[in-house]
């Protein structure tokens, strides 16, 4: 049976208010992994828009991984974005690695 990935909305938490500041939530998938983080840094950041998005965590997203926005609901937004087309991509790589592995079996039939 062909494994998919699930693409369903993502959920955001409060960070653990012991060790991070407010405004400062960790992003989870629909398996519970923790896969990024949408918060305000506080400093470094462009004045216009003061919140971060970053994927990361237990996930390794080559390419775009972070990027910055002018209110929490455009990081969000930003995030699944980025999230989903990752997905997208993944998806298209597996079934190309399923094909190719098909056909390598079938040249040695």
């Amino acid at each position: 049976m062909a494994q998919t990935t699930r693409i369903c909305p993502l959920r955001i938490f409060d960070v653990d208010r012991l060790r991070a500041p407010p405004d400062d939530y960790d992003v989870i998938d629909a398996d519970g992994r923790e896969i990024g983080r949408i918060f305000k840094p506080g400093a470094g950041v462009p004045d216009d828009r003061p919140w971060m998005w970053t994927i990361g965590g237990s996930v390794f997203v080559p390419g775009k991984s972070h990027g910055f926005a002018a209110t929490r609901d455009e990081a969000k937004a930003a995030f699944a974005a980025t999230w989903r087309t990752w997905l997208a991509l993944q998806q298209g790589a597996q079934r190309r690695e399923r094909l190719d592995n098909q056909q390598a079996g079938l040249r040695w039939l």
